[in-house]
């Protein structure tokens, strides 16, 4: 394949790519490539199409460009990305304020609530049996995997093999390595990309299941279109964070506002998409952010289609998010 190099000031309107590993002639892209933090990625002229490239990410993204194209002469839709967060593999006491235990393995109980008085109501239940009752603690109440096993059906169901899928954070906890890496392994989605949650620092110190990612980093962005009302073709840089905003950390527990202070990004006019609050609804603190957690969208991960909608039906005079040049 062709040289990389890294650069952060050769900025070219070119957009052609030679993929890695083809043979035949450089492609040309639908769409300019840019980096993570905003900056188009760089080629030069020369006849190899010679591809300046600063980070993992940054070759990760153009690879889904070609597929995009590959797909696309293949008369497949056109290739969808798709966000979440708090996915919680292995996790006994998330499995049962979501409704996976052994005391009601039907979800008889769980669901009833859930459909007459919402989810809020059911997961008090779901504890509250818990805690009442001496005889049982949250690792024996949980089934844990009918919960990862419905996580990941969903997944699969709603996200293609040529998609890209973003985990905002808190993979998995209180469970092995080798159970969160089985997790991933199953959804066949083959673009998955991930932020660091409060539970997930060990990931970036694992080689092995820092693989499992294309990439894996603290935060990150994407470059999403149509987000604002009347400017359908406008792209916008959106932030990628495991945490509201730092301004917003209270949002969800007060202490958070100190525990957390230096993971979270300060706001800086860009629109956001987290999770971490397990919150039941997608509103954020801000107009300009969005949960994207599964407890907020029926354990359902949420494309940029989704994204768009949301922002359209949500839009106030306040949301000012200027689109990238």
């Amino acid at each position: 394949g062709p040289n990389a190099a890294a650069s952060k000031d050769i900025v070219c309107p070119l957009r052609w790519c030679w993929p890695t590993g083809s043979k035949g002639q450089a492609q040309r892209l639908s769409q300019p490539v840019r980096r993570h933090d905003g900056r188009q990625l760089a080629f030069t002229g020369s006849p190899a199409m010679r591809l300046i490239m600063a980070t993992r990410t940054d070759r990760c993204r153009l690879r889904l460009g070609w597929e995009t194209i590959a797909a696309r002469r293949k008369g497949k839709a056109t290739v969808m990305r798709y966000f979440t967060t708090d996915t919680h593999f292995g996790h006994p006491l998330v499995s049962v304020l979501r409704g996976f235990t052994t005391f009601d393995p039907g979800h008889t109980q769980y669901d009833a609530l859930l459909s007459s008085q919402g989810r809020k109501a059911a997961e008090d239940w779901a504890k509250g049996v818990v805690l009442d009752d001496s005889r049982l603690n949250f690792r024996k109440a949980a089934d844990t995997d009918a919960h990862d096993e419905a996580i990941v059906a969903n997944i699969n169901r709603i996200v293609g093999e040529d998609d890209e899928l973003w985990i905002l954070g808190d993979i998995g906890y209180r469970t092995s390595v080798r159970h969160l890496k089985s997790c991933l392994r199953q959804l066949r989605c083959r673009h998955l990309h991930a932020v660091i949650g409060n539970h997930d620092d060990w990931w970036l110190d694992d080689a092995p299941a820092r693989d499992l990612f294309e990439s894996i980093e603290p935060n990150s962005t994407a470059e999403l279109t149509g987000l604002g009302i009347g400017r359908p073709q406008a792209t916008e840089t959106v932030n990628l964070s495991h945490f509201p905003y730092r301004e917003d950390l209270a949002y969800g527990w007060p202490d958070d506002a100190v525990r957390f202070r230096d993971q979270a990004l300060p706001f800086d006019g860009h629109r956001l998409l987290y999770g971490h609050t397990h919150q039941l609804s997608p509103e954020g603190a801000r107009h300009e952010a969005l949960n994207v957690g599964l407890d907020a969208w029926n354990l359902q991960p949420v494309s940029e289609t989704q994204i768009a909608d949301w922002f359209h039906a949500h839009a106030t005079d306040s949301t000012h998010v200027s689109p990238l040049d």
